[in-house]
């Protein structure tokens, strides 16, 4: 990443990753993802949790319990959705309950110099598949521990110690067919990138906590 890119940004820690999958998907919104040569805002997530979520891949995979289980906080989960596309997550494990946060929609700032053109499209990154194909990532990065990469990493604003204010709009998960009357999608309003509008939803006006 670059020097001027970095300078006012706090790397997130393991400790971000042992909040609620809620709590995590939420202060997401307006942080930063990097990953290999992209740079990125993050504009929309969804929680999953891994007990009660009949959503959650662990409601039904022993495979994705498993994962749970023997992965640490800030591990990829990456699956093949449909035979389509791959999708991102992130594990989220700790006292306050074990789940994961699906990325469903990115601003790109920066990209690897043979794909600038990608920044002429606000859309280029909206929607968990689009993303995760703009992005490159696919069943290479299952496991990866994005706490120990050199070239992918979750950064906040350092200013006042927190993520500086965003305006979240919250609503209910979308792709899906079980749950889906939780608010559990979370999305930076106003956004070009969001992979679907969020209609009739509540704002929140929330401080993303910095990792530790």
């Amino acid at each position: 990443m670059q020097v001027e890119e970095t300078k006012k940004l706090i790397r997130a820690e393991r400790d971000f990753f042992r909040q609620s999958p809620l709590d995590c998907a939420r202060q997401l919104v307006g942080a930063y993802l990097e990953w290999e040569g992209f740079f990125a805002r993050i504009v929309e997530t969804e929680a999953y949790a891994a007990v009660g979520d009949p959503a959650c891949h662990t409601f039904s995979r022993p495979s994705a319990r498993a994962f749970v289980a023997t992965h640490p906080p800030g591990a990829a989960y990456v699956y093949f959705n449909y035979g389509f596309y791959w999708m991102f997550n992130l594990l989220v494990r700790g006292d306050k309950g074990d789940g994961f946060v699906l990325f469903r929609g990115l601003e790109l700032v920066r990209t690897p110099a043979a794909l600038t053109h990608l920044l002429d499209d606000p859309r280029a990154c909206a929607g968990p598949g689009k993303l995760a194909r703009t992005l490159r990532i696919d069943r290479s990065h299952h496991g990866l521990d994005i706490c120990l990469q050199y070239d992918k990493a979750i950064y906040f604003s350092s200013s006042g110690g927190e993520q500086q204010d965003v305006q979240v709009s919250v609503g209910p998960r979308v792709g899906i067919s079980r749950a889906t009357d939780l608010p559990w999608r979370f999305g930076l309003k106003g956004s070009a990138a969001l992979s679907k509008p969020f209609p009739n939803t509540t704002k929140l006006k929330t401080n993303s906590k910095k990792g530790k």
